[in-house]
């Protein structure tokens, strides 16, 4: 396979790539560096200052956070790029799942991908990446709060923290609705809440 047609597979099969160019994508791989680790390397740790981004070009890469792990990267996968872009400690622990081949980015070469024209639209696949890792945690959340509901219902316990924060919102509706149809006053507090 050509190094062109390399590039052209990689801008439609990983997302920090999708819609550039096969040039763009050499551009932004000759940016970068690739490097390797080892089944069971860390390739970085909780609390640690992150600069670069990664792609998972082979092998998967697990994320923790402690003992819990959240995420696995296969190919073409991005991670890191929160650390890389504002410059925060790395929220999880990346592990090499399998031996592991990623392409990795440093702030400072993102920095001077800025002047060229493929910035703009390789920022905007990074922003992507950021938005559907958003939407999975958010997923996650609802997951969880889902199971925390059925566990108090089988347990009959109603006062777990997921219930006590509803009966709270619907004690303020409650009394929101009393106050603007005028049928109380704002220091009346329902029994029921």
């Amino acid at each position: 396979m050509s190094n062109r047609d390399k590039y052209k597979k990689y801008a439609k099969q990983i997302p920090i790539f999708k819609d550039l160019t096969p040039e763009e994508v050499s551009d932004i791989l000759h940016e970068g560096r690739e490097s390797f680790f080892q089944q069971g390397k860390a390739i970085f740790h909780k609390g640690q200052l992150g600069r670069s981004l990664f792609v998972v070009f082979s092998g998967s890469v697990d994320i923790f956070d402690g003992e819990h792990k959240i995420a696995t990267c296969r190919v073409g996968d991005a991670f890191g790029e929160m650390s890389a872009l504002d410059h925060r400690p790395h929220s999880a622990t990346a592990l090499a799942a399998t031996d592991v081949r990623l392409f990795t980015l440093d702030e400072e070469q993102i920095g001077d991908m800025l002047e060229q024209r493929v910035a703009a639209r390789f920022l905007l696949n990074v922003i992507h990446v950021l938005s559907g890792h958003l939407a999975n945690t958010n997923s996650q959340l609802s997951q969880l709060e889902r199971k925390q509901r059925a566990a108090n219902a089988m347990a009959g316990n109603g006062s777990g923290p997921i219930d006590l924060c509803e009966r709270s919102h619907r004690c303020a509706r409650r009394l929101a609705g009393k106050a603007l149809s005028g049928r109380t006053s704002y220091k009346a507090r329902p029994s029921h809440c």
